[in-house]
Formats: C-alpha cells, structure tokens, sequence
C-alpha cells in the first residue's frame, strides 16, 4: 500500500519538475534571443567606432611623425 502511495507521489514530483525544466529552458531560448542581436549590434558599433578611431589616428600619425602609418586591430586590444 505504501509502494502505490510513494508512486503516486513520485509521479506528482516528476511532472512538477518537468514543468520547471519546461519553463527555464523556455526562459532560456527567450533570453538568447536578445542577447544574441544585443551582442551583433555591439560588434558593429564596436567595427564603426575602430574604423572611425583608424582614419583619425592614421591622419595624427602621418602628421605627427610626417608619413608612415598607424592604425589599431581588434586584436590588439
């Protein structure tokens, strides 16, 4: 009798947990979602702004060392 009573429990515990697990992984697709484009968008202001960097620093270096050629990479920084 206790064997049914434990089972019946267990089933109600399992199908609690699913429903957690159903709801975080949702929570989980919903929040990549804008994580995704928020990390594309700042990609490309962050390609915007070092090409903008670039043409401004390769002038001051021309200028100040008269000629030659300066620039900054992603992967430098």
């Amino acid at each position: 009798m206790m064997a049914l009573e434990e089972l019946s429990e267990n089933d109600e515990r399992l199908a609690f947990l699913t429903t957690q697990r159903e709801d975080i992984t949702r929570g989980i697709a919903s929040t990549r979602k804008p994580c995704a484009k928020s990390s594309a968008v700042r990609a490309s202001a962050s390609a915007t702004l070092l090409r903008r960097f670039n043409r401004n620093f390769s002038d001051l270096f021309q200028e100040l060392f008269g000629g030659g050629r300066g620039e900054m990479s992603p992967d430098r920084f």
